[in-house]
């Protein structure tokens, strides 16, 4: 979530935090570094369970900028073997 309008408060002292009042939402479906298949359906499954409107009750102004293209993951060296042509599994091991 990126913040868009923050507001300090001074008379809060010394190392207090910003009060944010507006926030931008971007669902970032992706696999990369799970262990599971499913890790991507996230950003929907969170919209799905209401957290836009969670944060909307808790008095933020919530613009949702929607889902980034799905990527699924994978190894580096097989997208290099299919760029090459080269099928997987005559690979050298």
């Amino acid at each position: 979530m990126t913040a868009t309008v923050v507001q300090w408060r001074p008379w809060a002292g010394a190392g207090s935090l910003p009060v944010v009042s507006r926030i931008s939402v971007v669902g970032v479906p992706s696999s990369a570094a799970s262990y599971a298949a499913g890790q991507d359906l996230a950003p929907g499954a969170l919209r799905s369970a209401g957290l836009l409107e969670q944060l909307i009750a808790s008095g933020l102004e919530v613009h949702d900028d929607g889902d980034l293209p799905h990527q699924a993951w994978s190894p580096d060296r097989l997208r290099r073997l299919d760029e090459i042509g080269m099928p997987a599994q005559q690979c050298p091991r």
